[in-house]
């Protein structure tokens, strides 16, 4: 069962399948005297193939950790990272410090970028026998009719991504450039397409760190021009504790008649971002599913929404945010960026029977 280095099992997203490749977890001690702890979406039926996130070290049962339903625990002397649950909260103006926590505008948030929390995570893989009962993504293929057409030929298919640091690849470990090397979820959705149709997969991605839906309306008109067969417009992650949600849909409405007007059959999907970190200030929860509603009401035939939101709710509902994300606040880690791609695999049909 071990994963080779690009096997990223495309296919077989947590939510349909009875085996979870890569799941990330982040080990947190409560207190002092208590043992670091994690937990699994599952409760495995099979014994747990856990390594590191570079998947360089495999980590031994009973030595490493110990097992107990879907909670894992680390024993005195575990080779594996884990960190104290009050390290999480710096104050405000200490080093890997993010400002600040929602209510205590004295207090921050863990954050590094680069690799940190990738090299402090492990991944877990195992077969399981429960369902999935959270927000489960469904193909909307049927409403993108001349996407299905060209995907299901042998002629090039061409993607245009518009989006933010999620959509540049922050956090992801090909970007930051440390072992398992894993693509971020427009290569790995490109990746897929290419295993799975006949014809060439052309990826041109405009995301830019730092921006939102404004920013989309800047490039739109270059995006516009390449003539792409689809194109992906993901933001939020910046938006949504700075921006009035009237502001995003009107960037966002602008945005389809700039593509609309080049070309009246023009397909979107509209990604409605990851969850921030709900501990801090700029990326309130709420917010997210107010902003994704208003993305939805653009949808129809021919534009599509991708709802990450209502699924890493439902993850949250599970496991930490440390165990999801890349830098402690508004980037995923590896597990996330396969997490995007399988969605938008599912969303385009490609984890059907048809295909």
């Amino acid at each position: 069962m071990t994963p080779k280095a690009k096997c990223w099992e495309l296919r077989d997203p947590f939510w349909r399948l009875d085996f979870v490749f890569g799941e990330s977890l982040f080990f947190i001690r409560e207190s002092p005297g208590a043992q670091p702890q994690a937990r699994l979406l599952f409760p495995p039926t099979t014994p747990v193939e856990l390594t590191s996130s570079s998947r360089e070290i495999t980590y031994q049962p009973s030595q490493d950790f110990l097992l107990e339903g879907a909670l894992l625990t680390l024993p005195e002397g575990s080779r594996i990272p884990f960190m104290d649950r009050a390290a999480l909260y710096p104050k405000v103006g200490e080093e890997r410090c993010m400002a600040h926590r929602v209510g205590d505008e004295r207090t921050g948030l863990f954050f590094a970028e680069e690799h940190l929390f990738h090299d402090l995570q492990v991944q877990a893989s195992y077969q399981h026998t429960l369902p999935w009962k959270g927000f489960i993504p469904r193909s909307r293929i049927d409403q993108l009719p001349g996407t299905d057409k060209k995907l299901n030929s042998a002629l090039p298919f061409r993607i245009c991504i518009v989006g933010d640091s999620i959509s540049a690849g922050c956090n992801a470990s090909a970007v930051t450039g440390v072992p398992p090397l894993m693509p971020p979820y427009p290569e790995l959705l490109a990746e897929g397409l290419r295993r799975f149709r006949p014809g060439e997969v052309i990826l041109e991605n405009f995301a830019v760190s730092g921006t939102g839906m404004k920013y989309g309306v800047d490039v739109v008109e270059a995006v516009s021009e390449d003539m792409p067969d689809l194109v992906i417009v993901a933001y939020g992650m910046n938006d949504v504790g700075f921006n009035p949600v009237e502001d995003f849909l009107a960037h966002a409405t602008r945005i389809l008649e700039v593509l609309r007007a080049r070309d009246s059959e023009a397909e979107i999907i509209f990604i409605s971002s990851m969850l921030g970190n709900p501990e801090w200030v700029y990326t309130p929860t709420e917010n997210f599913f107010i902003f994704r509603d208003a993305l939805q009401s653009l949808c129809g035939p021919g534009v599509i929404l991708a709802d990450l939101s209502s699924l890493w709710a439902d993850l949250l509902k599970v496991k930490s945010y440390h165990d999801l994300t890349g830098n402690g606040v508004n980037h995923p880690n590896d597990f996330g960026h396969l997490i995007y791609a399988q969605f938008l695999l599912d969303l385009l049909g490609f984890n059907s029977s048809k295909h």
